[in-house]
């Protein structure tokens, strides 16, 4: 299978360092984190092993920094051959672009475009106008957005910072964090890639979860339309389906990106993870019987 990638943007001062410093000291898998400068990382001493171009960490991961051909940096991480990608986007660039360079690599798969965003601020940098074209160029292509440092926003705050992501981007899925804590659902799960291991990697507060035993098997042009219509409440989903031809599917979905990749496995689960306001478990029920083939 190919190496799943994930880019991580948002505007200076969003969070994303802090973002990578969490999800390396909890890492469960062989992690390799291309970033602009590794040294701006401030990587827990523990995890430090050496200090060059490349940094390998005690815990299997490693960093590298990203030098000027991207596509040589990501060649050279391949070579360590990881379980996952994560790619930092300097705050002031597009995440999009970084994005189209995973894409034309066949040994990697682009999985989603995370973009966090500064609960306190991103109402202000939407209405700077030396500002707003990056910001708006990081979001619109966003498959989820990370409002970050939610803690400290009040409720009034916290609500102009949703309609602003929503006015750049309607329905986008907008994930409210604290601390840069990113859910390791979402940037890396367990090692197995089964959907019942998602659960065990959810938060415990703010998510809502719901888990599927399929009956049946799925007729592929329902299943995308089932996919293609869950709202934006919803932000991570797994699955292993079958399809009518028999083929065995592993679905991974991130916001409003979703992927349907052959796998070599026999359960028949899907969990989908969101806000408390994804729809309740009957609907989301009905709606993939509805996919399943007559």
């Amino acid at each position: 299978m190919s190496i799943p990638v994930t880019i991580l943007g948002g505007f200076l001062g969003a969070g994303k360092t802090t973002a990578l410093n969490h999800m390396l000291r909890h890492a469960t898998q062989r992690v390799a984190v291309l970033v602009n400068d590794f040294g701006a990382l401030n990587i827990d001493a523990a995890l430090l092993q050496g200090a060059d171009n490349l940094v390998p960490l005690a815990n299997g991961c490693v960093c590298c920094s990203i030098g000027p051909d991207f596509s040589a940096s990501l060649s050279e991480i391949l070579a360590l051959a990881p379980e996952r990608i994560v790619v930092e986007a300097s705050g002031v660039s597009d995440p999009w672009r970084i994005a189209q360079l995973v894409k034309l690599n066949r040994q990697v798969r682009l999985e989603a475009v995370i973009v966090l965003a500064d609960a306190l601020n991103v109402t202000a940098q939407h209405k700077d106008r030396w500002l707003s074209d990056t910001l708006a160029r990081q979001i619109a292509r966003a498959d989820l957005v990370a409002l970050n440092k939610c803690d400290l926003a009040d409720a009034r705050t916290l609500a102009a910072a949703q309609a602003t992501l929503q006015a750049i981007r309607p329905g986008v899925s907008v994930l409210e964090i604290a601390h840069g804590a990113l859910p390791q659902a979402l940037l890396v799960p367990g090692r197995k890639e089964n959907a019942s291991a998602l659960i065990a990697d959810a938060p415990e507060h703010g998510v809502s979860s719901w888990s599927w035993q399929s009956p049946g098997r799925f007729d592929e042009m329902r299943l995308c339309a089932c996919l293609k219509a869950l709202p934006a409440s919803i932000w991570r989903g797994k699955g292993v389906l079958r399809l009518t031809d028999g083929r065995v599917m592993l679905l991974q979905l991130v916001g409003r990106r979703w992927s349907l990749e052959a796998f070599a496995g026999e359960e028949s689960a899907l969990v989908l993870l969101g806000t408390p306001e994804m729809p309740a478990a009957a609907a989301l029920t009905a709606a993939f019987t509805a996919a399943l083939a007559p």
